[in-house]
C-alpha cells in the first residue's frame, strides 16, 4: 500500500502541535498513565456531549 504523503505530514503536524507546550505534554502523559494503570474510562456519546470541552 503506498504511503499518503499528505496524511503522514498531517500526522506529524498534529503530533508537533500536541507536544508543543508543557501543559499538553503533561495532559497526554497523565492520560497515558491512567490508561496503563487501568484507570481509564471510555465516554458514552452522552457523557462526551456533557463535557465542557465539547462544542
Amino acid at each position: 500500500m503506498p504511503i499518503d504523503k499528505n496524511s503522514t505530514y498531517n500526522s506529524w503536524q498534529e503530533t508537533n502541535y500536541l507536544l508543543y507546550n508543557v501543559h499538553n505534554r503533561e495532559a497526554l502523559n497523565e492520560s497515558l498513565n491512567q490508561l496503563s494503570n487501568g484507570k481509564s474510562h471510555v465516554l458514552t456519546p452522552e457523557e462526551f456531549k456533557a463535557t465542557k470541552t465539547h462544542k
